[in-house]
């Protein structure tokens, strides 16, 4: 697959790319001064030409923190900064061209290589593109070097060969060693599940703790308020009546006098007696 996609990106885009790259190389080297954008130049038409493969990586990686230079990165930080400006140039143009590979959804992989390139265009000096295996060895002589197993200058100086041969210098680990390592990610493991089963346990406690207190607060209230209703209802119950009983009288709707006793008719005019109730 590396093979097709370098292929097909060498007959698309890779020839003149990195022809062009190789041209604008040759031209910084030859003014002596530009040498350094020249060989970031030249790095850019190795990416172009077959990138499937590759990856870029920064010159102080390569070659490790011992032997990186302070005068040699601030002049490369320099040059840097003044070829921001056509980077960013270079990358206003590179967006179109990636926009138009992703959306045929084909060419997303080759959308993906330019959209890697831009970083080489932005910041190329200092920049090496060298293949994935390889950097993949530099990180493991790396590793070594940070944890002090191993010279990380004498070592990162010779990685430009074969990542196997790398590899193999590495210092090799006792098989007694081997299983102090082994019996300590154990112990760790055993360690982390302990906690993580007291952390769930004491999770459990603290949400029964809670539920339960939670149940007692409304049972409580719940109790208050039905002792609270059952004395305002006996309170309502017990209380006198304001309203008193009204005497009932009956009058002649035709003199206005009142009837007496059980009388039928009214003493003042005659009239019989009518059902009409007023209350006083």
């Amino acid at each position: 697959m590396r093979t097709l996609g370098n292929l097909i990106w060498f007959v698309l885009y890779g020839w003149w790319l990195g022809t062009i790259s190789a041209i604008i190389g040759l031209l910084f080297c030859l003014t002596v001064i530009g040498i350094p954008i020249g060989i970031a130049s030249l790095q850019y038409a190795k990416l172009m030409y077959l990138p499937f493969g590759k990856e870029i990586v920064r010159e102080s990686f390569i070659k490790g923190p011992q032997q990186n230079s302070f005068i040699k990165g601030t002049v490369y930080t320099i040059l840097n900064i003044i070829w921001l400006p056509f980077g960013l140039f270079l990358i206003l143009i590179s967006i179109p061209v990636i926009i138009l590979n992703a959306v045929s959804i084909i060419g997303i992989p080759y959308a993906i290589i330019l959209a890697r390139s831009c970083k080489f265009m932005l910041w190329p000096v200092g920049a090496r593109v060298i293949s994935i295996e390889e950097a993949q060895a530099h990180r493991t002589v790396n590793v070594f070097a940070k944890r002090g197993m191993l010279p990380a200058a004498g070592m990162t100086s010779n990685v430009n060969v074969q990542s196997t041969v790398i590899v193999s210098q590495a210092p090799t680990i006792s098989p007694e060693e081997q299983e102090r390592i082994e019996a300590e990610r154990m112990r760790q493991k055993e360690e982390q599940q302990l906690a993580r089963e007291a952390a769930i346990q004491n999770a459990k406690e603290k949400a029964g703790a809670f539920f339960d207190g939670t149940k007692k607060l409304i049972n409580s209230a719940v109790q208050a308020t039905a002792k609270k209703a059952g004395e305002l209802a006996d309170a309502a119950k017990n209380k006198p009546s304001d309203v008193e009983d009204t005497e009932k009288k009956v009058f002649c709707p035709k003199c206005g006098n009142e009837f007496v006793g059980n009388a039928k008719f009214c003493s003042g005019c005659g009239e019989k007696k009518v059902l009409r109730e007023f209350l006083e």
